[in-house]
């Protein structure tokens, strides 16, 4: 969440949304994040979409609402973003999620993240753009809280798997922390040997599953 963001206000054709392009900015005091418009006026009560497309809920006191539900059900997560659902046959979708932790989060970004802090290239020897790499990186990132909530939803004979998954899950976010503020080339590599560990386990634990 930035200050300054110019931001449109939206309220959906369906019954929770309508569409209203306001100009102003989030605000962050002791009580968390709320927008105010160039009039001074506080949205509450409705959902709330990012000029990049991201939704969120102002409660009734126009503060943001974090890591729960709103009145209509739908949930959000920590940083306040709806949590699109996950939906689709069970098989079909762990084989989505395993292809994006190891394509996206693995393969396009703690894989080339950590050779680029060592010696400034890609994990394949070759020049990266690590600042546009970052950007597409955080962007595909955003689907975890789907994943995630679809995960934690599974009955208990996915036990082994959720185990799995919250433990990738932690390590995944570590990472995040580390490379989100960006990624600089020092000589030395971040540690990823754990994030592989888990990562190997969620695997297993979906092909056992077939």
């Amino acid at each position: 969440m930035k200050k300054n963001k110019v931001l449109l206000l939206s309220v959906c054709i369906s019954a929770s949304m309508g569409i209203t392009a306001l100009a102003g900015q989030w605000t962050q005091d002791a009580s968390g994040w709320y927008y105010q418009n160039d009039d001074g006026s506080h949205p509450t009560n409705q959902w709330f979409q990012d000029f990049d497309g991201t939704w969120y809920y102002l409660n009734e006191s126009g503060y943001m609402l974090t890591n729960g539900a709103a009145p209509d059900g739908r949930t959000v997560g920590d940083d306040g973003a709806w949590v699109q659902p996950v939906t689709g046959e069970t098989k079909t979708v762990l084989r989505e999620i395993n292809n994006w932790v190891i394509g996206d989060v693995w393969n396009h970004g703690y894989c080339d993240f950590y050779h680029y802090e060592y010696d400034g290239k890609d994990s394949t020897g070759q020049s990266i753009d690590i600042d546009y790499a970052l950007q597409l990186f955080k962007d595909s990132y955003k689907k975890k809280a789907g994943y995630n909530a679809y995960i934690n939803s599974l009955s208990d004979d996915y036990a082994a798997l959720k185990t799995a998954w919250g433990k990738l899950s932690g390590e995944s976010d570590k990472l995040y922390k580390h490379f989100e503020s960006g990624v600089q080339q020092t000589g030395n590599d971040t540690d990823t040997a754990i994030f592989v560990q888990y990562r190997d386990a969620f695997s297993k634990c979906i092909s056992e599953k077939k």
